[in-house]
């Protein structure tokens, strides 16, 4: 079968949607063995080239270039024409308004022959619901994408329970809709920081067990106490895992160097836009006695639309108390995520919502989120909730978790619930007719 993908919102910042894209093909690609055309634009993405020296048979790459909106609408359509593919993917956004018309009566032909599959994710409908926190081009070309996705796709593609529900209100005309939420990768979630020394120290391997390459076949390796734990470990070990110890710890103080993070904070991390609803998060913030130990503020993310009145607000009077880091590099995701005291999300809307999940997965002792459908949905009762937009509520509960040593030890039963795999094999599925 010959797949073309678009991936051409790679070459940008992987921001969720992105991030979304490339998860999804990537464990889709490994499912099969087709053909895969992926479209990429101007620079090849890193991601895509490991991508591609992962399976160097199945993919081909396809290079279109220019700017964003010229590729989206113009060279994509023309580019994916030409492709001649069985099923044509748009893993991000929707369907360029130019494609799909050419390919006649698609939704009403009987013959098989005729039909081409397209598939096309709706994360939401936030242009519809809350249209307020957009602007104006982004209104437009969404609106008038996801009714035209809507129109010409075989399926679409929603990532949770809340935004089927209202993809089928806003759009009566949708015919099928495959459910395929983000995902975590369970089981290898970084610990929070005060559980390294634990993990290190505290006899990692079993009795008799040995790691590649500590013991010779049949022997059994001696054991000593581990310095400061009293736990088991082999000799000649302890080295190892203090060289382990040092080289995270020193990799953490130069991601704290490259972002200016404080040694402790509050997280917030999100594309900086008005439905994040950052102004309250910082209002909260300011509520909250300075004099008492609060952490510093840290606020991830790339810099969206209608947020520079709300970024000039904070550095002109909380300047010494908030630190905005802007965009955080995927490879240093993990660490800014684990050092984390307490992550807040305070968003009005999202479609699933996956840093909190994210700040889960990576061991934050404290996620403070608020409470809409979709993070009632994801998260359950792993998380706790405050009213949208109380900020008086918010500052609260924040003030509580900064007094709150506790660890969280076990793992968060909502990470259970989803895998990339998981959504992969259920889009693939529906394009294959499995």
């Amino acid at each position: 079968m010959r797949i073309a993908a678009d991936m051409t919102s790679l070459s940008d910042n992987l921001s969720g949607l992105e991030r979304y894209a490339f998860c999804i093909v990537s464990e889709m690609i490994g499912l099969g063995r087709d053909r895969w055309y992926l479209i990429v634009k101007n620079d090849v993405p890193e991601v895509i080239k490991g991508l591609k020296r992962a399976y160097p048979e199945r993919i081909c790459l396809v290079h279109v270039s220019g700017g964003k909106l010229l590729v989206n609408q113009l060279k994509l359509p023309l580019v994916m024409s030409h492709i001649k593919a069985d099923a044509y993917l748009f893993p991000a956004f929707p369907v360029p308004l130019l494609f799909g018309k050419a390919l006649g009566c698609q939704r009403t032909c009987r013959r098989r022959s005729c039909r081409t599959k397209i598939y096309a994710l709706i994360a939401d409908t936030a242009v519809l619901d809350v249209p307020e926190t957009m602007k104006l081009r982004s209104r437009l070309l969404f609106g008038l994408g996801y009714r035209h996705s809507v129109r010409v796709c075989e399926s679409v593609i929603t990532i949770s329970h809340f935004s089927e529900k209202r993809i089928r209100k806003h759009y009566k005309n949708v015919r099928n809709i495959i459910y395929a939420p983000c995902g975590v990768t369970v089981g290898n979630e970084v610990k929070h920081k005060s559980e390294i020394s634990d993990t290190i120290c505290g006899g990692i391997f079993p009795d008799g067990a040995a790691p590649e390459g500590e013991a010779g076949e049949g022997k059994a390796p001696n054991k000593t106490a581990c310095p400061g734990k009293g736990g088991p470990v082999r000799s000649g070990t302890v080295c190892a895992h203090k060289g382990k110890k040092d080289r995270a710890e020193n990799a953490w103080i130069e991601i704290r160097k490259k972002y200016g993070l404080p040694e402790e904070y509050i997280l917030v991390l999100s594309t900086l836009e008005p439905r994040k609803n950052i102004r309250c998060v910082f209002n909260a913030y300011a509520k909250l006695d300075s004099n008492a130990y609060v952490p510093k503020l840290a606020v991830a993310g790339r810099k969206g639309w209608m947020v520079d009145k709300e970024l000039a607000a904070v550095r002109e009077k909380l300047s010494d108390r908030i630190c905005l880091t802007g965009f955080i590099d995927e490879a240093d995701l993990k660490a800014v995520y684990s050092h984390a005291s307490v992550f807040v999300d305070a968003s009005v809307y999202e479609g699933f919502g996956m840093p909190p999940l994210e700040a889960l997965s990576n061991g934050v002792r404290h996620v403070l989120v608020s409470d809409i459908p979709a993070h009632r949905e994801v998260l359950g009762d792993d998380a706790v909730y405050f009213r949208s937009g109380d900020e008086n509520e918010l500052a609260a509960k924040m003030a509580e978790m900064c007094r709150d040593n506790t660890e969280r030890r076990s793992m968060p039963s909502c990470l259970k619930k989803y895998s990339w795999k998981k959504s992969a094999e259920s889009v693939y599925a529906a394009i294959c007719g499995y």
